[in-house]
């Protein structure tokens, strides 16, 4: 009975012991084992099976975490540390990034895993700090294995930047890989100009499914030396606006072009710069009665509006018509129904075969002030 026994307990102990070796969790599960990057770049292969957390582990801002791994890195230089994650399987994870000192946490940058398993996150870094990187299985998500890559961000764009030309200047940014552009361009004191800063469809990406550009334009002071400091304009991505620099405002304005931290996937825009003309700014063009006036204008470039200005000499009604090339305006069939006292008619006039629709012809004038209506159409004219 006894040997029955032994047998027994010795058969189970075998059956166990694969399941006690597949529960292991990762070697750099606890924050204390965190495995270290020595140098960059770095890509490690990890998972988070049988992953655990600890009683005192940081909670990420995107979602409730299951269990984690961490990752070490201590900064040799100065500058800026990406950290891109792309999860396998049906794994979702967030991504989480912490100034390590001593044994406090200090998060920098946090990300969860989109529909495509892919996440990432920025972090400016000091030499000789340390810094603790989290991958941590979200609640409720099978575990997985994952790659995560570790890379020096190129250099931070400064003032000035190079010149925006005459057709401006067109670029692709992207909140962690490329999160800046700078330009510059000159400008006079008193002069205005028009500024136009539009988001460009994504090639490849069907119209339905392009994203809204959330890019940024900040305009700097000439002069100025970091981009830390405060711009003069700020302008969101789908801006038209004036700008006219003040009094000693003569120099080269430096422009960044920033994609904001919360702007996901690529930010495709254009830039473009160039002095305002008469139809520009107000007044406007002028316009005579009758005259038609013909222009052009292009969204994606400086040419977005154009303004006109006519001149009421009495009280009337006044109409104005609009068209394309491909639809022309339509002039007025009749003249708009003379208020009591009016003097002039409805712009664009009726056609010269219908005088009858004149205003001065209406309602019974009387000579005199027939006359009158008259002579205030010829002026004018």
């Amino acid at each position: 009975m006894t040997v029955v026994r032994s047998l027994l307990v010795a058969l189970l102990l075998l059956a166990l012991a694969p399941a006690a070796a597949l529960a292991a969790p990762p070697p750099n599960d606890a924050r204390a084992a965190a495995t270290t990057i020595a140098a960059l770049p770095s890509t490690q292969s990890g998972t988070t099976a049988e992953a655990t957390t600890e009683p005192v582990e940081p909670r990420s801002p995107c979602f409730c975490n299951a269990g984690s791994v961490w990752y070490r890195y201590v900064a040799a230089t100065n500058g800026r540390l990406i950290l891109t994650l792309t999860a396998a399987g049906d794994l979702d994870a967030t991504l989480d990034a912490y100034l390590q000192q001593r044994s406090q946490l200090t998060r920098e940058d946090s990300d969860v895993t989109d529909v495509k398993g892919e996440a990432s996150v920025s972090v400016r870094v000091r030499a000789g700090q340390a810094y603790l990187v989290r991958v941590a299985q979200r609640a409720g998500s099978v575990a997985g294995t994952f790659k995560l890559v570790f890379d020096a961000a190129a250099p931070e764009v400064s003032p000035p930047g190079r010149l925006l030309g005459r057709h401006g200047a067109s670029d692709t940014l992207d909140r962690v890989l490329k999160p800046a552009d700078a330009f510059s361009y000159r400008m006079r004191a008193g002069t205005t100009y028009r500024i136009n800063f539009i988001g460009l469809p994504l090639p490849g990406v069907d119209e339905e499914d392009q994203p809204s550009c959330r890019a940024e334009l900040d305009v700097y002071a000439p002069g100025t030396r970091d981009f830390a400091d405060d711009p003069v304009r700020g302008l969101d991505c789908g801006s038209y606006v004036l700008f006219t620099p003040g009094r000693g405002g003569d120099g080269r304005y430096p422009l960044r072009v920033r994609a904001p931290s919360f702007a996901r996937g690529p930010q495709r825009f254009h830039l473009q710069i160039a002095p305002a003309e008469a139809s520009d700014t107000a007044p406007g063009l002028p316009l005579t009665n009758h005259q038609r006036a013909r222009g052009a204008l292009r969204g994606s470039g400086v040419d977005r509006v154009d303004l006109y200005r006519f001149t009421v000499t009495s009280r009337c009604a006044c109409a104005t018509n609009a068209g394309t090339s491909s639809t022309p305006p339509r002039a007025a069939t009749s003249a708009a129904a003379c208020a009591p006292g009016a003097t002039s008619c409805r712009w664009p006039p009726a056609r010269a075969s219908t005088p009858a629709t004149s205003c001065c012809a209406r309602r019974g004038r009387s000579p005199r002030r027939a006359s009158r209506c008259r002579a205030a159409e010829g002026r004018s004219a």
